[in-house]
């Protein structure tokens, strides 16, 4: 009887710690699913703060880890799975509008969880503080697990790990490596540093390399025998995945424009793609360079598809109906920048009306003039009212769950837009092309870059309008399909384009393309090979 009396005044005196750590262990043991790292990560997290409360002018360091702690609660609420360096990347490196776009209800659950955490740990502080546990112990303790335990593990782990993609990690990028071990085995807060790290130092590598040299890739060369296209249209979709697309077999007729060519002309191709990433910033980088998930500097040492459109005399103009974030904060940014002319939309607001950019492509459209011209659409991306219109609405009435019908009124949406490119490249320039594929895929009324999803985030649509009968379209793409899943990577994009440029792919350049094209890079910093994401 005494002893319960005992525990349960302890359990009054420290009421807040409970109600703090306790929820925080089961959260890092939802994470990591073991109970020994869950215990680890929390008693580290304990005597930091047994420090912390015993320690003048710690506001600062407690507000960092009040914002840690929200977050891997807000995000494992939503996604169930920790955060990502993708996913800061990505927050890091949009406008705060487009950001909420994406993460909005991050933006819904922050404040209420925010609250909740900050009286807390205000609490638990003042428990904390009239404890018995000394300073010197508490910080002994928090060392030995910190930076002797923790370390010692991840350590261990690696020389066990036959994982050879593991192994290059850890050769490659260390830190990246570190991120990717920690967040699955000490989630809560050493996670959010970690990710913090990495992408800062990610961020110093980026302006290092920014001064490279670029050089053409070993294997390409401008080949002066080639048929000459004087207008190439680069159109790229945003979250759209063909998986409801009617001209790939979807039952609901979202695209009747390209499922009209396709009944009635033989300049349509189309082809199973996958992105090369779930996220803009990736699947951009990867698309239009020569970077792959396997060799990201090649998209500062190698030129991009727009300087390589540059050599080979076309004018290159870049019009995007999203918010310009910096010429050199994201990778996005850096590719618009090589261009000759550009456009960004400065409208902030939800509405962008991707059918705006047509009067934007006749005001920079050069008909006498070759030109390389990409067209970067708002798409299908979150909130989904917001990228279609009362004529998608009727076309496309209410079926299956709102979501999905909202959804599907982007494409339809997107379908037009097409058309419009299309009947313009046709009244200004008949040798044409017309070159169309999504960044991304999309987990519909979910989102794209979450890690637990499936690969409907990578299943995207590439399209193909050739108004130029001399260059044989599939003969090109076909040397890239993977064989076995019969799909492309559009990692391989950056080829057929140059093929369409004018340039000769060499056959080892091809066989790179083909290998690297089995891989995908995921929102946690990891190249997966994608016939093993589930």
């Amino acid at each position: 009887m005494g002893l319960w009396t005992k525990f349960l005044g302890y359990i009054k005196n420290y009421k807040y710690s409970f109600l703090t750590f306790i929820p925080l262990l089961v959260l890092s043991y939802l994470l990591n699913g073991k109970m020994f790292f869950a215990v680890i990560n929390i008693a580290s997290l304990f005597f930091l703060f047994n420090i912390l409360a015993k320690t003048k002018y710690t506001f600062l360091v407690s507000s960092i880890l009040v914002i840690f702690i929200t977050s891997d609660i807000v995000y494992y609420l939503l996604y169930s799975s920790s955060m990502y360096v993708g996913i800061l990347s990505s927050i890091m490196e949009t406008t705060p509008k487009e950001s909420k776009e994406m993460f909005g209800e991050l933006y819904i659950w922050i404040v209420p969880v925010l609250l909740i955490v900050i009286f807390l740990v205000v609490k638990m502080l003042g428990e904390l503080k009239r404890n018995n546990l000394k300073r010197i112990y508490a910080i002994g303790a928090f060392i030995g697990i910190t930076f002797v335990l923790i370390p010692v593990y991840l350590f261990v782990n690696l020389s066990r790990d036959k994982d050879v993609q593991i192994q290059a990690l850890y050769a490659n990028n260390p830190l990246l490596w570190s991120q990717t071990v920690i967040s699955s085995k000490f989630p809560v807060v050493y996670n959010d540093i970690a990710i913090y790290v990495a992408y800062f130092t990610e961020r110093i590598k980026i302006n290092n390399l920014l001064s490279s040299h670029k050089e053409i890739p070993e294997g390409l060369s401008p080949d002066s025998t080639a048929q000459v296209v004087e207008r190439i249209y680069l159109v790229i979709g945003e979250s759209s995945f063909r998986g409801h697309y009617s001209l790939y077999g979807y039952d609901v007729e979202t695209t009747p424009f390209l499922d009209s060519l396709k009944n009635n002309t033989d300049q349509l191709h189309y082809y199973n793609a996958i992105s090369p990433a779930p996220l803009t910033r990736d699947a951009i980088r990867f698309s239009l360079s020569f970077g792959t998930p396997l060799d990201q500097d090649a998209f500062f040492t190698k030129k991009n598809i727009i300087e390589l459109a540059k050599d080979q005399g076309y004018e290159t103009v870049w019009i995007s109906n999203q918010e310009r974030v910096g010429s050199f904060d994201n990778y996005t940014g850096m590719l618009a920048s090589s261009a000759d002319k550009t456009f960004f939309q400065t409208k902030h607001e939800l509405y962008r009306n991707d059918l705006d950019l047509i009067k934007e492509l006749d005001s920079y459209s050069k008909p006498s003039t070759k030109q390389f011209i990409i067209l970067h659409l708002a798409g299908s991306h979150m909130p989904y009212e917001y990228r279609s219109d009362s004529i998608a609405e009727k076309a496309i009435p209410l079926h299956n769950t709102v979501n999905v019908t909202k959804y599907d009124r982007t494409i339809h949406y997107t379908d037009r837009v097409l058309k419009e490119i299309y009947d313009y490249s046709i009244k200004n320039d008949k040798q044409s092309i017309i070159y169309y594929f999504s960044d991304h895929g999309e987990s519909i009324g979910k989102g794209h870059g979450l890690i637990n999803e499936g690969i409907e985030q990578f299943e995207i649509p590439l399209v193909v309008i050739n108004n130029n009968t001399e260059i044989a379209i599939d003969s090109i793409v076909n040397q890239y399909m993977q064989p076995q899943l019969n799909v492309i990577n559009n990692v391989n994009s950056v080829y057929i384009l140059a093929e369409i440029l004018g340039y000769k792919v060499s056959r080892n350049l091809i066989d790179a393309g083909l290998k690297e094209g089995r891989y995908i890079y995921h929102v946690d910093g990891r190249a997966y090979l994608f016939n093993k994401l589930k």
